[in-house]
């Protein structure tokens, strides 16, 4: 036996995820390790090990999931607009941006208690998501949203603009407080304005408009 033993060549070990379908019919997230082994008259033997890492790889997506979204409101968060931000600024490509800031949350939250203020948020942000359709606004501050339009056209943040105007207006929940919001945006066409100086442009309309109220 020791003899055999000595002629065996373990080969290499490859490790990969997949989803695999268990016995009872549901489908689970599996490593799997592949190792060959050549002996000594060789013949090579493969093995396969299985381990269930379903729980894991939930972990990982919670924590991904984290990583880039708001946990009160769902959407985008400050991280993701940030990368955003630094990928439209090395592709100087056209660009829209539109600053939203909920109006009197601090009044809501010292009014009404922080329950209020944080179902004001999750309003807005259904909002926005209505109004955006196929764009993601992204919650950036307290009580400051934005939405990144790569390659749009003046026109096309102005529906966007008009759409937030029109989800607001025909809010027809009944609450103790109306929901109320100010808006900015502004538009580069290429890179000769950097994204950085695109959102200040946006967030000084927006802080306009909110002087008016």
């Amino acid at each position: 036996i020791k003899e055999k033993l000595k002629l065996i060549d373990v080969g290499t070990a490859v490790r990969e995820e997949a989803i695999r379908r268990s016995k009872s019919g549901e489908e689970k997230w599996v490593s799997i390790i592949k190792i060959s082994f050549k002996q000594y008259d060789g013949e090579t033997i493969y093995y396969a090990i299985y381990s269930d890492i379903s729980e894991h790889k939930e972990n990982e997506e919670k924590l991904q999931f984290l990583s880039f979204y708001d946990s009160l409101t769902g959407l985008k968060n400050r991280t993701y607009f940030e990368l955003e931000m630094g990928n439209l600024q090395q592709t100087g490509m056209a660009c829209g941006i539109i600053v939203i800031d909920a109006d009197g949350l601090k009044l809501i939250n010292d009014t009404f208690g922080h329950a209020a203020g944080d179902q004001l948020l999750k309003t807005v942000a259904q909002m926005l998501k209505k109004a955006a359709g196929l764009e993601q606004p992204a919650r950036i501050g307290g009580d400051e949203f934005v939405i990144l339009l790569p390659g749009a056209s003046q026109d096309e943040i102005a529906k966007i603009v008009a759409a937030i105007k029109f989800e607001q207006e025909n809010d027809t929940t009944e609450r103790e407080y109306s929901v109320s919001v100010s808006v900015g945006y502004a538009h580069r066409v290429d890179h000769s304005i950097s994204m950085a100086e695109l959102f200040a442009r946006a967030d000084a309309m927006m802080y306009a408009e909110k002087r008016r109220q």
